[in-house]
């Protein structure tokens, strides 16, 4: 295998693992929302005091579901991800060339990633690829937080 070749590999690995990240932070993110609404709702509608306060959380709420929309981004991830879950199951079967076009073809719809998640998925690709480890810088405890929300820590 060619240095070139490898490295597309590993990159097509890379933007699997980004991707599922996204998915799966956004997705929990999305839900959380929704919960919130709901559970907020009904607080406005009980007779509990603070009930602006609550209208007022529900509003900031819905105005960043708008804003952000994560439910959106979900599904642009998730799309992706198979695309590229795809590109990886075939790509034995593919010449170099072919490869790269592909992965290019691909990449080129990828969603917006979160900076925080391109460590992570670093090293779950290392891992997974059984490279040493021992000279990747290691997480933050940000980067570990966001990891484990994003549904996947990477841990040798």
């Amino acid at each position: 295998m060619t240095d070139e070749r490898y490295k597309i590999e590993f990159d097509i690995h890379h933007n699997e693992c980004l991707e599922k990240y996204q998915c799966i932070f956004w997705g929990r993110i999305d839900r959380l929302i929704i919960f919130l609404q709901i559970f907020l709702s009904t607080m406005v509608f009980a007779d509990m005091s603070g009930t602006p306060y609550y209208g007022a959380l529900m509003a900031a709420l819905t105005i960043g579901a708008f804003v952000y929309s994560p439910s959106k981004k979900v599904t642009l991830a998730d799309q992706q991800l198979e695309h590229y879950v795809r590109l990886r199951l075939h790509m034995t079967n593919l010449d170099d060339n072919e490869l790269i076009n592909r992965f290019e073809a691909v990449s080129q719809n990828d969603s917006e990633v979160m900076g925080v998640f391109f460590p992570a998925a670093y090293w779950r690709v290392a891992i997974r690829e059984g490279l040493d480890t021992s000279k990747i810088p290691q997480l933050t405890i940000w980067q570990k937080f966001m990891a484990w929300l994003g549904g996947d820590l990477p841990t040798k």
